[in-house]
């Protein structure tokens, strides 16, 4: 795990440069690399550079070193779905749910995290299940009509207190007053392989697929969005910037920006994203050369030699 903390004025002055150089992040980025999702970044503000950053790196004190979900609670906890269990850091030590403690927890591979407006803590894990964490007591979520779930790899609020969550093999299901509602071609969404979603503040769902595009809910019904050029796209991560521009993290078409850019358009970063946040039009991207960042059309990297971590 890595924890970010913004440098003072007069730490960035006694600071030696060779140790809070571009190589330092990208070297301590590896670690956030293996999860390949928004977590960490998304409190990272994109107009600080790097090297204005503290960067403190934890990895023997997890259960596992593989990060695939992190989130902050409301309490100030730091909870990490890990593939070896489920972390919670209060700051100076860890705390360990897995198998030999938490025997509900049939899966030690949390692979998604989300907490309500009620402070509950929502997992989901390879194994498919759905669980929470409230009151200091981990339950498993009970409810009719759970279909076969191979994996939750993905979960998001629903604007009327349901649930979203994204899965592997059921594509997608909805939670709502104790009711598991398959969401499937029926209505217009024909992915069995959820990687990603989104929530728009009016209630609108956004919902990367593996191999299937972005894919909208309006509400009522899902439609394909994109185009061809992210027709048979796997969609890895998505944020919202604070003007409504929707950054599209894809397996092959680079970084897409929608609607300010033209959707059908990368951008001149060929590699997989792993990692997005965004400011207005303004975003950053977490990739396997280093770290970039965009304002308006132009991309600046950080990368092992200072240079770009990505053509630009």
């Amino acid at each position: 795990m890595i924890v970010f903390r913004r440098l003072t004025t007069d730490e960035r002055r006694r600071a030696d440069p060779s140790r809070n150089s571009q190589f330092g992040w990208v070297a301590s980025l590896w670690l956030l690399l293996l999860w390949c999702d928004i977590g960490a970044l998304a409190a990272l503000d994109p107009a600080v550079l790097p090297s204005q950053y503290l960067i403190t790196n934890w990895q023997e004190e997890l259960p596992q070193s593989t990060v695939n979900a992190i989130v902050q609670t409301a309490d100030g906890y730091l909870w990490l779905g890990t593939q070896g269990g489920l972390a919670r850091f209060d700051g100076l030590k860890f705390a360990l749910f897995d198998r030999s403690n938490t025997p509900r927890l049939k899966s030690q591979d949390v692979r998604a995290l989300l907490e309500d407006k009620d402070g509950d803590l929502w997992i989901g894990t390879r194994g498919g299940d759905l669980m929470t964490y409230r009151s200091s007591r981990l339950e498993p979520v009970q409810g009719d009509g759970w279909p076969d779930v191979q994996a939750i790899q993905a979960l998001a609020h629903g604007s009327d207190g349901s649930l979203w969550i994204g899965t592997r093999g059921a594509g997608l299901v909805r939670w709502r007053a104790g009711k598991f509602d398959p969401f499937g071609a029926a209505r217009g969404l024909p992915a069995a392989t959820i990687l990603t979603l989104l929530e728009e503040p009016d209630g609108g769902l956004w919902v990367g697929t593996h191999s299937e595009g972005l894919y909208r809910w309006n509400g009522e019904s899902f439609a394909a969005v994109g185009g061809p050029k992210l027709a048979h796209e796997s969609v890895l991560s998505l944020t919202m910037g604070e003007n409504g521009t929707l950054w599209i993290g894809t397996r092959q078409a680079g970084i897409l920006r929608w609607p300010q850019a033209p959707l059908g358009e990368p951008t001149a970063i060929p590699e997989t994203p792993c990692a997005l946040t965004a400011t207005g039009i303004s975003g950053r991207v977490a990739t396997a050369r280093g770290c970039c960042a965009c304002a308006r059309t132009n991309w600046i990297g950080w990368g092992r030699n200072k240079g770009s971590a990505a053509p630009t």
